[in-house]
C-alpha cells in the first residue's frame, strides 16, 4: 500500500513537472520583462561565477537522483532553467545598456569631429586668404622695388607659415575643457 501511494505521488509529480517543462518550453523569451529585472542582482552580475555555481548545483543534484526523488530533481531542474532564463534576461539588459552607451559616445564623437572639421576648414580658408593677400602685397612691393616693404611682408609670410591651426585648435580645446571645469580660475 505504501509503495502504491509513493508511485501515485511520483506519477503526479512527474505530471506536474512535465506540465511545467512544457509551459517553460512554450513561453516566449520576452515573458521575463527586462524592466522588472534588477541589474544589481548579485547572483547574475558575474557570468563566470553564475555558470560555476549552476554547474555545482546541477552536479550536486545529479548525484542525489534516486527513483524516490526524481520528481524533486525535475522540479529543481525547472528552477535552474528559470534561473538561467533570468540570467540571460539580465545579461541582455546589460548588453542593451552597453549598446545605448556606445551609440551615445559615437554620437558625441561624430559631433566633435564635425566641429573640428568645420573649424579646420574655416581656419584653412582664412589662412589661404591671408597667404594670397600677403603674396599679392609682396608682388606689388617687387613691382615698386620697395625692399623694406618686401622684407616686412616676407617676415609676415614666414610667421604665418610657422603658425599652425592645430596649435589654435589645442587652445580652443583647452578653453572648452576649462569652461566645463567649475573649479577653474580665470585670470583677466
Amino acid at each position: 500500500m505504501k509503495k502504491k501511494i509513493k508511485d501515485i505521488l511520483f506519477q503526479e509529480l512527474l505530471k506536474q513537472a512535465g506540465r511545467r517543462i512544457r509551459t517553460y518550453l512554450k513561453v516566449n523569451k520576452k515573458t521575463t520583462p527586462a524592466k522588472s529585472l534588477s541589474i544589481s542582482d548579485s547572483e547574475f552580475e558575474n557570468g563566470d561565477a553564475f555558470v560555476a555555481q549552476l554547474k555545482k548545483d546541477l552536479a550536486l543534484e545529479s548525484i542525489r537522483i534516486t527513483s524516490d526523488n526524481i520528481g524533486g530533481f525535475l522540479l529543481n531542474l525547472i528552477t535552474q532553467m528559470e534561473r538561467v532564463q533570468q540570467f540571460c534576461a539580465v545579461q541582455q539588459l546589460k548588453r542593451n545598456r552597453i549598446n545605448a552607451q556606445c551609440k551615445t559616445c559615437i554620437k558625441r564623437i561624430d559631433a566633435a569631429k564635425e566641429i573640428v572639421l568645420l573649424y579646420l576648414n574655416q581656419t584653412f580658408d582664412e589662412r589661404r586668404e591671408n597667404f594670397e593677400q600677403l603674396f599679392s602685397l609682396a608682388d606689388k612691393a617687387l613691382l615698386h622695388t620697395n625692399s623694406e616693404k618686401l622684407i616686412l611682408i616676407l617676415e609676415k609670410i614666414k610667421q604665418l607659415a610657422d603658425s599652425s591651426p592645430f596649435k589654435d585648435l589645442q587652445s580652443v580645446l583647452n578653453t572648452q575643457q576649462a569652461l566645463k571645469d567649475k573649479d577653474h580660475e580665470w585670470d583677466f
